[in-house]
């Protein structure tokens, strides 16, 4: 090939070099549709460099022609095995340095006293910028023999605030300071996290997860409320054993070591397990790419270094609890049922303490997100029993969407509740709005009461759309609230939930609510619109009026806006009309 030749593909790769360095998505694109082009693409940068080393090395060569070209490429294939040898070298020993040998005990470490925990890693902050108690902490805690746990960051004195000691205080028990999910900690579990055996039914894995996770909350939640509360402190004991995290995963051309140890304080360790990876220089010298379409791009080559497989996966946790007594600390499945029975107990005892009555939040907490058929029987006692509050948060996650009618009573009670809080009573208010429709065409005493009080009908907001179960008796009343909140003069942030739920009850009567539509269309064309102070509440008004009989071409659309989009807004419009859900739920709509 002749220099014009050469010169040629040089500018040619030159170009497309350019392009796909500052777009390298290109490159995962060809990759997804035809593979072969996104190859070529990958390589563009590699190639346009070696081509314009060859155009720069033949220039000074004694040669013509083609011997020129081949001499030049000879030597910059040469020089991309060579140079990058004394950078490779330097890499290699970076990581041999990095490397300890590893320590495994024949039998498992049995940790007792005073334990520090050092987290060379920030990830293991509070979220107050404090070390917290975590699943780690929680288990050695519950672990026999282990009197108090210190947690510190690197770096940390004994006065830094980056260093907690966390103990169990008999004097504190029935409190509510506790450790952070402790229950975290069974999804490090050696039989949890070994590759599912020949035959072995998927689902029997993550029964077993979900019941030991149910027994760590069951044994915290009865230790908490029984036997001793979680006590914290900045000073901390002298350590008879110290854990040390080590992870560091982010270096690019340095060592990145992960890396356990456990050993008595001061003495050599007793346990050690370690990753360590370093990247070195590749040899031949060439672009690597790395990433997908929304961070694609390209990097200098690099072969990996690694003390494990390929795609390795260090965890602490694991470790300890495969070489430690950390294991002893995760109860059989059978306390679940423990703090089942106390529950039902406290239920049954009408002098019951407010600790043992709280066993019941740690008991719902232990279901998380699905109880059993058995356990609902028991959810509904826990949630008829007033002295039982703050557990609205339990409640929420079971009843998601469909809600048993029988808690229509129970849950009216606690929004009467004086012990409820605002965010209590809204809660209760929007799980009542889900009952089943006409729930409420008779209302009870203590619910005409509820909506009645402008405190308790403000705070239980959502309650208020299911005013339209009494159809014209409800209509009247749902405007007289909106009058009023109208007329309040308050914020906006505190009318906002009143009004919505107003606008809510209004379109689950539809057609019903058409006498009170002309005051509504007066509202809404107020330059100063009190029913909606953001665009996408004004939408829901639109389709509110749609449904109380408004034509939808005749709605009051914001003036000015493009034909197009018009016609949009109004196909959505008809949309949800054809296909009402009162229950259907938006940002904008609750």
């Amino acid at each position: 090939m002749g220099g014009y030749g050469l010169k040629t593909l040089v500018l040619i790769t030159g170009i497309i070099s350019a392009v796909v360095w500052m777009a390298p998505s290109l490159v995962t694109i060809g990759l997804f549709l035809l593979v072969v082009p996104g190859l070529i693409l990958m390589i563009m940068p590699t190639v346009f460099v070696y081509l314009l080393a060859t155009l720069l090395i033949r220039a000074v060569l004694p040669l013509q022609s083609w011997p020129a070209t081949a001499a030049a490429l000879a030597i910059v294939v040469a020089l991309g095995f060579i140079l990058p040898q004394p950078l490779r070298l330097i890499h290699k020993a970076q990581y041999d340095s990095a490397m300890q040998p590893e320590i495994v005990p024949g039998d498992p470490v049995r940790l007792a006293g005073e334990v520090l925990v050092i987290n060379k890693k920030p990830s293991h902050d509070g979220a107050l910028g404090g070390p917290a108690c975590d699943a780690l902490c929680a288990a050695l805690l519950a672990s026999p023999g282990v009197t108090g746990v210190t947690i510190r960051n690197e770096a940390a004195d004994a006065d830094d605030p980056r260093q907690k000691h966390f103990r169990l205080d008999p004097g504190k028990a029935g409190g509510s300071a506790g450790p952070n999910k402790p229950e975290d900690i069974v999804g490090h579990l050696p039989e949890l996290r070994e590759p599912h055996k020949k035959g072995e039914p998927l689902p029997a894995r993550s029964d077993r997860q979900q019941a030991l996770r149910q027994a760590v909350i069951s044994d915290w939640t009865i230790r908490l409320a029984t036997s001793a509360g979680l006590s914290e402190t900045q000073t901390a004991p002298a350590a008879d054993f110290t854990i040390t995290i080590t992870a560091n995963n982010r270096a690019h051309w340095n060592p990145n070591v992960d890396r356990l140890e456990v050993a008595r304080t001061g003495q050599p360790p007793l346990l050690r397990r370690s990753l360590v990876r370093q990247r070195a220089l590749a040899a031949p010298f060439h672009f690597g790419f790395e990433g997908m379409i929304e961070n694609a791009h390209f990097v200098i080559g690099y072969s990996m270094l690694t003390s494990a497989p390929i795609y390795p996966d260090f965890d602490p946790l694991l470790e300890l609890l495969r070489h430690t007594s950390l294991a002893q600390a995760i109860p059989d499945v059978a306390q679940s049922g423990a703090l089942r029975s106390a529950v039902i107990a406290a239920l049954d005892k009408p002098s019951a303490s407010q600790a043992q009555l709280n066993l019941a939040k740690g008991w719902m907490d232990s279901l998380e997100y699905k109880p059993a058929p058995e356990d609902l029987a028991l959810v509904h006692r826990v949630i008829a029993d007033q002295r039982i509050t703050g557990i609205r948060t339990q409640v929420n996650r079971f009843y998601q969407k469909a809600i048993p009618p029988e808690l229509r009573a129970p849950l009216v009670a606690r929004i009467l509740n004086p012990a409820s809080d605002p965010q209590e009573r809204s809660a209760y208010g929007k799980l009542l709005s889900k009952l089943p429709e006409g729930t409420f065409a008779q209302p009870t005493g203590d619910e005409a009461r509820i909506l009645a009080d402008p405190v308790l009908r403000r705070q239980a907001a959502p309650f208020i759309e299911r005013l339209a179960d009494q159809s014209q008796p409800g209509l009247a009343m749902l405007m007289q609230i909106l009058e009023n909140e109208i007329a309040s003069g308050t914020q906006w942030a505190i009318q906002r939930p009143v009004i919505r739920a107003v606008r809510r009850g209004l379109a689950r009567l539809g057609p019903g609510a058409a006498s009170a539509l002309p005051r509504i269309e007066e509202l809404f064309a107020r330059p100063r619109n009190p029913l909606a102070n953001l665009s996408q509440e004004a939408d829901e008004w639109r389709f509110t009026m749609a449904r109380m009989g408004k034509p939808v071409d005749a709605l009051p659309f914001t003036s000015g806006q493009k034909p197009e989009s018009l016609e949009r807004d109004k196909a959505q419009i008809r949309k949800r009309l054809a296909d009402f859900d009162p229950a259907w739920e938006s940002g904008y709509s609750y």
